[in-house]
């Protein structure tokens, strides 16, 4: 016969019944404490006493009949055990490719959140240099994920990094603000040499994901010590505030009778960082940690 394995791990009553199994039907077996395994706990923690045969495995809960019926018939293995998992294939490149995953994943989401909030604000340093064929590349692609309002967003190399809209018009001109507020040049509008150059995401984005960026960086001083916040927090906190801010400025653009005046309502950019960087921070503070979770159980089984 095969060498049995037995799994086991300290203190468990049924680890001590299944040797004494074993004894009563003359097996010879080895056992392994799983707790002196880092992947090996991982994987039969909640399955002790294990009995290993060949290419097959029986997990508690079994009877003596079913250990019996398992090590001296091989015939029966699967009807009472499953087949375990197939060698892994460590020179495979999807293995490897999940093996880098699984343990760096934290540090890629944070290096594609750096290159989305990077190349925004990246558009004005070529637009002061001259280099407005990349920059109209970033600015144009940008626009599929937000509205570049220029008095929404910050503006660089200029007198002031926000504007209000009637400041806009003052210093660049009706002429290049035509549209307002969602259409033509309007949108179009980049900047220029007096009011500076339009940085490619609103204020609340470069709010949103720049605080997860934060977040993702400090998570990685933390990891394993950090629960999720509990979803109300996330809807009161994170999404609240900001579909407060950000739903009673569109509904005013919608419906201008609905405010005092017929006036349309725009929010401050303070608002739009505070209210973006606490729904960056808390999308991040529920997720991160769940990724965690997930991500160290699949090295531990690649492991």
């Amino acid at each position: 016969m095969s060498e049995i394995i037995l799994y086991t791990k300290p203190n468990c009553k049924l680890c001590e019944e299944t040797e004494s199994w074993l004894r009563q039907l003359g097996a010879t077996w080895k056992a392994v404490d799983i707790t002196a395994d880092v992947a090996l706990y991982g994987r039969y923690q909640t399955r002790v006493p294990v009995v290993v045969l060949d290419s097959y495995e029986l997990s508690a809960p079994f009877s003596f009949d079913g250990l019996a019926a398992f090590l001296n018939h091989p015939g029966v293995h699967k009807s009472v055990a499953r087949t375990l998992p197939a060698e892994r294939n460590e020179d495979g490149l999807a293995f490897k490719i999940s093996a880098w995953f699984a343990r760096h994943w934290l540090a890629f989401i944070n290096t594609i959140i750096a290159i989305y909030l990077g190349l925004p604000l990246l558009a004005p340093v070529l637009m002061v240099n001259g280099l407005n064929g990349p920059a109209s590349v970033i600015y144009r692609v940008y626009q599929f994920a937000c509205h570049q309002l220029p008095q929404r967003s910050y503006f660089l190399f200029g007198p002031q990094v926000v504007y209000s809209l009637q400041e806009l018009n003052e210093l660049a001109g009706t002429d290049q603000l035509a549209g307002y507020p969602l259409y033509g040049e309007y949108r179009e509008f980049a900047g220029n040499e007096q009011v500076g150059f339009k940085v490619a995401l609103c204020q609340r984005d470069i709010a949103i994901y720049g605080s997860m960026l934060a977040c993702g960086l400090m998570f990685s001083l933390v990891r394993k010590r950090v629960r999720p916040i509990p979803l109300w927090v996330y809807l009161a906190v994170g999404l609240g505030p900001m579909a407060l801010d950000g739903g009673s400025q569109l509904l005013s653009y919608m419906l201008p009778g609905w405010m005092p005046g017929g006036v349309p309502r725009e929010s401050t950019w303070l608002l739009r960082a505070i209210t973006g960087a606490l729904f960056g921070w808390a999308t991040m503070w529920l997720a991160l940690p769940y990724l965690q979770e997930s991500f160290t159980a699949i090295d531990e089984r690649l492991a």
